[in-house]
């Protein structure tokens, strides 16, 4: 199962991108979406 942690980015602009991205991956992938686990950590 893939995990993708993003940095540097706002939880506004994961939100924005997370739906083509998978949608992408998964294509490229051959697998199904809900196959990816996307992270954003919070950083103080």
């Amino acid at each position: 199962m893939p995990h993708v942690v993003f940095r540097g980015i706002t939880t506004e602009q994961l939100k924005r991108i997370s739906k083509p991205l998978v949608e992408e991956l998964a294509e490229i992938c051959e697998c199904g979406t809900d196959n990816f686990t996307l992270e954003l950590p919070s950083s103080t």
